[in-house]
């Protein structure tokens, strides 16, 4: 019951992320058609991951996402936020 419980509401958070990216106008052709291709790598990578944590004690868990926040707050103290050429969100189209 909790699976399906929890493939319903990863669905229903999908199709409601969808829908706020193509009314923000920021879902291209090209963005829809990455996520598929990107789909068995990503499945892949969160199974191994989960094999991993799940062999992992609770103790070693805690440090490796302690550290990993950490680090990554240092990068973004030391080299700042990565911008694109237009900024950190793309423009859209008609705005000025």
């Amino acid at each position: 019951m909790r699976d399906s419980t929890s493939r319903t509401s990863t669905a229903v958070m999908h199709l409601v992320k969808l829908a706020v990216f193509g009314a923000a106008a920021v879902l291209t052709t090209g963005n829809a058609l990455t996520g598929p291709a990107l789909a068995p790598a990503s499945t892949a990578g969160a199974w191994t991951g989960k094999k991993i944590v799940d062999r992992l004690p609770v103790p070693v868990f805690i440090a490796l996402v302690e550290a990993s926040l950490v680090i990554s707050g240092l990068l973004l103290i030391i080299g700042g936020q990565p911008r694109h050429r237009h900024g950190l969100i793309p423009p859209v189209a008609g705005s000025p």
